[in-house]
């Protein structure tokens, strides 16, 4: 940008740097509403902070890393700590979009987390419409900000509108309004965002199709359910091209002009996107170098010594002052032309900006509106309105539960009866049965009736928990984004985890058994046929749950499977089929093993009458070779050293039951004690 393009501001060249324009505020106290398409926004905000101050303490490995300006503030200088927030004043008003801007490691995350409830500071004040937050203010203001991350996180399986609607399902309450009015408030609402945010062309596309630049409106209109007075966007137009970014910053434009009030980080934008924010808030480690208009800082810039050259782009020269690059610093402090008089440009910069005087009119502003007499200003409990008996959550258990339910099928109906999942159920099937085909109730084939259904446990034990095993590291971001904004209760994700998974277990288990079973023990019959199905549903509802239970524990998905891996083969091990004679030390581990319960209980079931013997010497020496015994009972060989079946057919199935509810137990106390996300 040229530094001639902007000589119509002349005046703000000889203004001093501090005196910028601070709005001070509506003095009736009333707030304002802009009504578009019919829709009343929430009330109007008015943010203010003075004198942020965020410092965190450093780690041993961080202090050896960390380079930048490090202060020790404890008395015997064994702990450092790192200024992230120097005395950041501001503020932001509504109908306005403010950026904050600087090189990385700037501070800008950091004072929106801060800003916005999300994270601590350890000095100054933060302020709505003249009223200071505490604490429980501040928890208040949090339900009326909606923080749209740099990263897109969603479902991408679903299509946009499903993503707004099912938000919608969980934020829109469901108490005292007839269910449907609320299904219809609930369309005229996500059909109203996605006009707003030009999202008509790929509302019913899966969000996987939409480009970058779409996928953020999404995320924004994700956030716009609850009807947000604060909007705050972390790198909006990080990934975007030039079109994109522009189309995104008009959005946010109209979306400032609803009343709402709205905080960017930027890194560097292009030119046009640069001049179309009302303020800039420029960062340099952590300190405030400029505040104003972006316009009014070329001429603050020429002020300084460093005027940006004829044809530059603006924000491309701030960047290049304030980057902290250590060659380019060098290169810099080599440079007599590019220096101040002793400082680098960054450091200049961090001490010419009279932050003071910004501070102190936000303060002054502050006492003025809170001083006006009582029927003239709105208190913080007026503005944020909730009855304080309430429950966080909008809806109801069972509208969480159903939606959540609905959601789970809907994103994996592609996975759930994908033809590629039943064919490999089909070809498992048939190969097991090639393997096993035509096994006889004899002596001889005793051996291959006990592997095969043995085998049948093993294999539905482990799919249950490897296909678990994946839905809490994968979806840990997304379920903690929307736990952080009570979207809905922990135990209804929970309970909605397990019934969502019930087709694939309960629907493959059938299609192998009805192909294995019949082509290999065809003469057992029916009943044993749909008492087995039985037990494998149980089996693969037991690997379900450890499943869970592993996810749970690991939130890298590369340790939870070969931690999973490891456990399931020493278990499998010590089922009771492959080793024998197992050391009494070790013996114990025996009875943690759900493939024991499993195929002890399908022993049971298959053997329940004599065994012919036939002299092929298998149940030697129960059956004797000189075939003086043509008969041994079920019992004989179930409690035989090769089978060891110690337990009823009932204990079996109450110990599975057991091997499902508990490890469920453990998995819900991990999830609940992990952090809901950064709000809480």
């Amino acid at each position: 940008m040229s530094e001639s393009s902007n000589t119509s501001n002349t005046t703000t060249e000889e203004r001093s740097p501090s005196l910028i324009d601070i709005d001070m505020g509506d003095t009736t106290g009333n707030t304002k509403h802009t009504v578009v398409d019919g829709h009343k926004p929430s009330t109007e905000l008015h943010l203010r902070w003075a004198r942020v101050q965020k410092v965190v303490e450093l780690k041993d490995d961080a202090r050896k890393s960390f380079k930048g300006r490090i202060s020790k503030i404890t008395p015997d200088n064994t702990t450092q700590h790192k200024v992230i927030l120097n005395q950041v004043s501001g503020e932001a008003k509504p109908g306005e979009i403010i950026a904050l801007m600087g090189p990385s490691g700037s501070g800008k995350t950091s004072l929106m987390n801060v800003l916005s409830g999300r994270a601590t500071y350890q000095e100054g004040t933060i302020s709505i419409n003249g009223n200071v937050l505490e604490k429980d203010g501040m928890k208040r203001f949090m339900s009326k900000v909606a923080y749209v991350k740099q990263h897109d996180v969603f479902f991408e399986e679903l299509t946009v509108r499903d993503q707004l609607t099912y938000t919608a399902q969980f934020r829109i309450p469901d108490t005292n309004i007839d269910k449907n009015v609320r299904h219809e408030h609930i369309r005229t609402e996500v059909n109203r965002i996605i006009k707003l945010l030009r999202l008509t062309k790929v509302a019913d596309s899966q969000i996987f199709m939409c480009s970058g630049g779409e996928k953020k409106r999404v995320n924004i209109g994700t956030e716009l359910i609850t009807d947000p007075s604060v909007i705050m966007l972390d790198e909006p137009t990080s990934g975007l091209d030039s079109a994109s970014a522009v189309s995104l910053l008009k959005v946010l434009k109209d979306l400032a002009n609803q009343g709402k009030t709205i905080i960017t980080s930027i890194h560097q934008p292009n030119s046009e996107s640069f001049l179309n924010f009302d303020k800039l808030l420029m960062l340099s480690d952590g300190n405030v170098v400029f505040f104003g208009k972006p316009s009014d800082s070329l001429a603050y810039l020429r002020t300084q010594g460093h005027a940006c050259p004829a044809g530059y782009n603006l924000a491309d020269h701030w960047m290049n002052l304030l980057v902290t690059d250590s060659s380019v610093e060098e290169e810099r402090n080599d440079d007599p032309k590019r220096s101040g008089p002793g400082l680098s440009p960054r450091f200049h910069l961090q001490t010419a900006w009279d932050n003071d005087t910004v501070a102190t009119t936000m303060a002054v502003v502050d006492e003025l509106q809170h001083n006006r007499p009582r029927k003239s200003r709105t208190s913080v409990a007026e503005i944020f309105a909730t009855d304080a008996k309430a429950s966080k959550y909008t809806t109801s258990w069972w509208t969480q539960f159903s939606t959540l339910t609905h959601r789970a099928l809907k994103k994996s109906k592609s996975t759930v009866f994908s033809p590629i999942n039943i064919i490999k159920t089909i070809a498992v099937g048939v190969i097991v049965g090639l393997v096993f085909l035509n096994q006889q109730y004899t002596e001889r084939d005793i051996f291959n009736i006990y592997a095969y259904f043995f085998f049948t446990m093993v294999f539905w034990v482990m799919s249950g928990m490897f296909e678990a095993l994946f839905a809490f590291p994968q979806e840990r971001v997304i379920i903690l984004k929307e736990r952080a904004t009570a979207s809905y209760r922990l135990s209804a994700y929970f309970a909605s985890c397990t019934v969502a998974d019930l087709p694939v277990f309960l629907c493959m288990p059938c299609i192998y058994m009805v192909i294995s079973y019949w082509m290999i023990v065809p003469t057992l019959g029916f009943t044993k046929f749909l008492i087995i199905t039985g037990i494998s549903f149980l089996a693969v509802m037991t690997g379900q749950a450890l499943g869970f239970l592993i996810g749970a524990g690991f939130d890298d998905i590369k340790i939870a499977q070969a931690f999973a891996t490891v456990v399931v083969l020493f278990l499998m091990l010590l089922g009771g089929f492959f080793a024998r004679n197992i050391p009494m030390w070790l013996s114990w581990v025996g009875y943690l093993s759900p493939f024991k319960y499993a195929s002890n209980a399908a022993l049971l079931v298959i053997f329940d009458a004599p065994v012919p013997c036939d002299g092929s010497g298998a149940l030697s020496p129960l059956c004797a070779v000189d075939d003086t015994t043509t008969m041994v009972s079920a019992h004989a060989v179930l409690t035989s050293p090769n089978m060891n079946v110690e337990l009823s057919i009932g204990v079996n199935i109450l110990l599975l039951l057991v091997f499902c509810i508990v490890p469920r137990l453990f998995t819900y106390t991990i999830l609940r004690r992990k952090k809901g996300g950064e709000r809480e």
